[in-house]
């Protein structure tokens, strides 16, 4: 598991663009990373550019890979993160890169919490409950993600992530 920080736009975008930091968080946990997300790590829309840059910058440090977010490059801050996380040679992720989309990432998630608090890995039904779409649709969720070696059958019609996640 790698620790991955997101970077790009919010300066003048609505919601000062959190609504895509927290998506982009939300699928990467779900591919089993430790994420720091900066709309978690200053969530005062009144702090101030250079304060928050201070502090993202600081956690930036400490990773091992940085998420880039689309239109990064036209912002002042993200650019700067891009810059020093290459610098420092961490992994540098682009979202067309990753080979699950959001909700796939979110049922690999549900799956890892399911399995935490009941020790088994969760039925289709529920599965495709927590992600809106039918135990078919559940069940196509699992066979992609089966694909690109997120999960493993683990018995009739059950599936379970696999050790070790990655990008």
């Amino acid at each position: 598991m790698s620790r991955v920080y997101i970077a790009g736009p919010m300066t003048g975008l609505p919601e000062l663009n959190f609504p895509a930091f927290h998506a982009a968080a939300a699928m990467l946990r779900g591919l089993g990373h430790q994420v720091d997300n900066p709309a978690e790590i200053n969530p005062d829309p009144t702090m101030g550019w250079a304060a928050c840059m201070r502090k993202d910058l600081a956690v930036l440090t400490q990773c091992d890979a940085i998420y880039l977010l689309p239109g990064w490059q036209n912002s002042r801050g993200a650019s700067l993160e891009a810059y020093v996380a290459r610098s420092l040679g961490l992994e540098v992720l682009n979202p067309w890169i990753l080979k699950v989309t959001v909700k796939q990432a979110r049922v690999l998630d549900f799956m890892r919490q399911y399995i935490g608090d009941h020790g088994k890995p969760p039925p289709l039904k529920t599965i495709g409950f927590h992600v809106g779409a039918s135990p078919a649709g559940a069940r196509q969720f699992l066979k992609t993600l089966q694909r690109h070696g997120y999960v493993a059958p683990v018995g009739h019609g059950k599936y379970s992530p696999t050790l070790e996640v990655a990008l």
